[in-house]
């Protein structure tokens, strides 16, 4: 018999609980592209894809406007923010406009 953790009415629906599915979980942990698109319901460019499998430890972005790169920064800072304890996540901005909106739109992931 499995037993089940609860969940919240306002979790998100497919994130697996600890005592759930935990090739699920571990899957998600080790594929931010699968967690993007199971979980927060935003599927990546193959670029964006890239840039997420990545395994360096900084990253900088030569891109022009508005082809999504605060998008994926917010599901990358995310997706490490909930399957990393210890990291830190700093997200500087080049222009005050972006400084505004960036943090929100990482707090929608």
């Amino acid at each position: 018999m499995m037993m089940t953790a609860l969940h919240h009415s306002n979790s998100l629906n497919t994130m697996p609980q600890p005592t759930d599915n935990i090739s699920r979980a571990l899957a998600y942990a080790l594929d931010p592209v699968l967690w993007s698109r199971d979980v927060v319901g935003w599927t990546p460019d193959p670029w964006q894809a890239s840039l997420l499998h990545s395994q360096a430890p900084q990253l900088a972005l030569c891109c022009g406007r508005q082809v999504g790169k605060s998008s994926v920064v917010a599901v990358l800072a995310s997706h490490t923010a909930v399957f990393n304890d210890d990291a830190l996540i700093i997200l500087i901005p080049h222009h005050s406009a972006k400084a505004e909106s960036l943090p929100s739109r990482s707090a929608l992931f």
